[in-house]
């Protein structure tokens, strides 16, 4: 049973009963079956006619569609795209969970791939914000002057014996 989702929720299958040809069987009409392996740019002479275009994701681990659906809207697709097959959203929206969102500015997770000589090492950091930025001091002013050169003003103001004295600063 197919199940079309949307940031709302399940919503009615428009398209049901429209034939959706592969690109390479593809001579007209307005929806088409992208595969895995197909270039998006070969889809862009079509863009006028489309009103869907489905990308398939044969396994949960498979993430070209992702990247198929991305260069489908650098190249100016603006008609509905239809994630087919195994797609976790999909799978968290059905159980009643709110869908995931990526913050490319703050990611809850942050992974790092680096190529050298060939070879990719991926790395994943679950650290978070740097320790100056997690909260400490909240609700602290702002200073006039930074602690280091207050207590070196205070030193050299000889502080210690005019409070000692009963003396103002």
């Amino acid at each position: 049973m197919t199940q079309v989702i949307d940031q709302t929720g399940f919503i009615e299958n428009v398209f049901g009963d429209v034939s959706i040809p592969s690109l390479t069987d593809y001579v007209g009409g307005n929806a088409l079956l992208l595969q895995n392996n197909d270039d998006p740019t070969t889809a862009e002479p079509f863009f006028e006619t489309l009103d869907l275009i489905i990308v398939p994701f044969p396994s949960s681990a498979d993430g070209r569609g992702f990247s198929i659906a991305r260069d489908l809207r650098a190249l100016g697709y603006r008609g509905h795209l239809r994630a087919n097959g195994h797609i976790l959203v999909d799978q968290f929206r059905a159980a009643g969970l709110t869908r995931p969102s990526v913050d490319l500015h703050q990611p809850d997770v942050c992974i790092t791939a680096r190529l050298a000589k060939g070879r990719v090492t991926l790395g994943i950091d679950l650290s978070g914000d740097s320790l100056h930025r997690r909260g400490y001091r909240l609700d602290g002013g702002l200073a006039p002057v930074k602690e280091n050169v207050a207590a070196a003003a205070l030193w050299a103001a000889e502080w210690p014996a005019r409070v000692d004295a009963g003396q103002a600063l």
